[in-house]
């Protein structure tokens, strides 16, 4: 290899290695706001009007089992294990449909 390929064979690299690190750096920019951007509507504060009143509104990223902040059930609860008395099995509510037909 003589003196003008391997001159220009550095200049190549030089500025591969230049572009390669435009190309990070642009990279790191982008990467840096988005994550700004997340962070800052994460901790934007929302208002909702409700009459007269303006009411903090908080978005909530990770939801509770049942949808709603601070409520959280002990356990699963089952209705018809709480209350059988409301429940009915569907024989009785054919026997029920049954007697109101006739």
């Amino acid at each position: 290899m003589g003196k003008a390929a391997k001159a220009h064979r550095a200049k190549v690299e030089k500025r591969n290695r230049k572009v390669s690190q435009e190309r990070y750096s642009m990279q790191n920019a982008l990467n840096k706001m988005m994550k700004k951007m997340v962070e800052e509507k994460q901790n934007e504060e929302l208002q909702v009007k409700v009459g007269n009143e303006n009411v903090p509104f908080e978005v909530v990223t990770q939801p509770t089992n049942t949808g709603i902040k601070g409520f959280e059930f002990g356990g699963n609860v089952s209705f018809k294990e709480e209350h059988p008395e409301m429940t009915t099995e569907e024989s009785q509510v054919k026997d029920q449909i049954s007697e109101l037909e006739k």
